[in-house]
Formats: C-alpha cells, sequence, structure tokens
C-alpha cells in the first residue's frame, strides 16, 4: 500500500507563503507530512506557522538551526557571542539584529504557550519503506543542524543559514511509499534555485527546483 509523504521545510515563520504551498500541495493528496527545521525565526508568524503544521496529517517536525537558537538563544558564526562581535561594525549589527529576532520570537511562542513545540522537536525523522528501505530527514546534514560540518569534510546538504522573508522548499509535495516488491528509492538531484531560496519550493515564488522520491 503506497503512502504520499509531503516533505517540507525552511518556513521561518512565514504563514502566508505555507499556506500557499500547502494549498498547492493540495493536489497530490498528501497522506503524511514532514516538516524538516527551520519552522520559527525571522518571519512574522511564528505561532500561527506551528498551529498550522500541527493541524498536518501525520505530521512529524524536527529542530533546525534557527529553532535552536530561539531555545538556546545561539547565534551562528561568526558572531556566536558578543565578545566575538566586539571591534567590528558589521558583526554588532548582525549579531544585535539576530539577538532581537531570537527574543521577540520566543517571546511569541511563550505567549501564545507553543514554546514546548520547539523544545520537544527531534534533530532527525526516520521512516521505514514497505520494501526494506528507510528515509532518513534532517535539517542542513545528519551531524549538524546548520551545515558547519562540511567546512570539516563532512558531507552536508546546505549551509543553514537563511534569509527573511523565505519561502517554504518542499520537494514537489509528495514522496510516494514504494510498494513490498521495491527495495529502495532514489532521490532527483535539485536544481539551481533563485538566490536566497535553498532546495524545492513553490514555482511561483521564484524558485523552481523539485525533487521526488518514487519507486
Amino acid at each position: 500500500m503506497s503512502v504520499r509523504l509531503g516533505v517540507i521545510a525552511d518556513i521561518h515563520g512565514n504563514d502566508v507563503a505555507l499556506r500557499a504551498v500547502l494549498a498547492d500541495a493540495s493536489r497530490f493528496g498528501v497522506e503524511r507530512w514532514w516538516a524538516l527545521g527551520d519552522l520559527v525565526l525571522f518571519g512574522p508568524r511564528p505561532a500561527e506557522v506551528l498551529e498550522i503544521l500541527r493541524e498536518l496529517p501525520g505530521i512529524g517536525m524536527l529542530r533546525g538551526n534557527t529553532d535552536r537558537y530561539v531555545l538556546t538563544g545561539e547565534q551562528p558564526a561568526p558572531h556566536e557571542t558578543v565578545a566575538d562581535a566586539a571591534g567590528s561594525a558589521d558583526l554588532e549589527r548582525r549579531y544585535a539584529g539576530m539577538a532581537a529576532g531570537i527574543g521577540w520570537t520566543r517571546g511569541v511562542l511563550d505567549q501564545a504557550g507553543l514554546l514546548w513545540v520547539l523544545d520537544g522537536l527531534p534533530a532527525q525523522l526516520r521512516l521505514r519503506l514497505p520494501g526494506g528501505a528507510s528515509v532518513l530527514g534532517v535539517h542542513a546534514s545528519p551531524r549538524a543542524d546548520d551545515g558547519r560540518e562540511s567546512s570539516r569534510g563532512s558531507p552536508a546538504s546546505s549551509s543553514g543559514r537563511c534569509s527573511p522573508g523565505l519561502v517554504p522548499r518542499w520537494s514537489s509535495a509528495a514522496i510516494l511509499m514504494p510498494p513490498p516488491t521495491a527495495s529502495s528509492a532514489a532521490s532527483a538531484p535539485s536544481t539551481p534555485a533563485a538566490p536566497g531560496c535553498r532546495g524545492a519550493v513553490a514555482s511561483r515564488a521564484g524558485c523552481s527546483s523539485r525533487a521526488a522520491v518514487t519507486d
């Protein structure tokens, strides 16, 4: 029996873009969803995004680097601490902007009673296919949610960095689980996306790369 799995990531608190992607995905009859991190931070509606995601059928969510920042107050390199930023006007501005976004997002989620949702997110999602193969869902890479391991020679799928106003990226809305006779699945490589977008997103947003896993 086949199950259609929709995969989405990097929503960044943008509920308008999330609704657009879900509307576009409705034609595929998605039965189960994965949200692969960076659910909040930078966008104006973090609480609404979490509420929408929690209502999706069979939803599985994991933690991305920006979700971690909201929980811990950490920041991405090269401005991890105030001391790192001292003496550099550019880094000071970036540190202050990031800290403000983190604090605001945390406050909104705390007031909405949804901060616990982020706190309980795992770093990985796994799914066993009927044919015996398994699918691993991560944010950035299996070992680092911000992809920083790539600088040390380990495989990483992306940098983990993001920008305000990004729309969610998703993999053609549906991954078709192979029947029991299938032994493996393969993911098609993404085509280059528009500046500021990573991975596959709705084409009307300016990014056209798509990937699908099928039997």
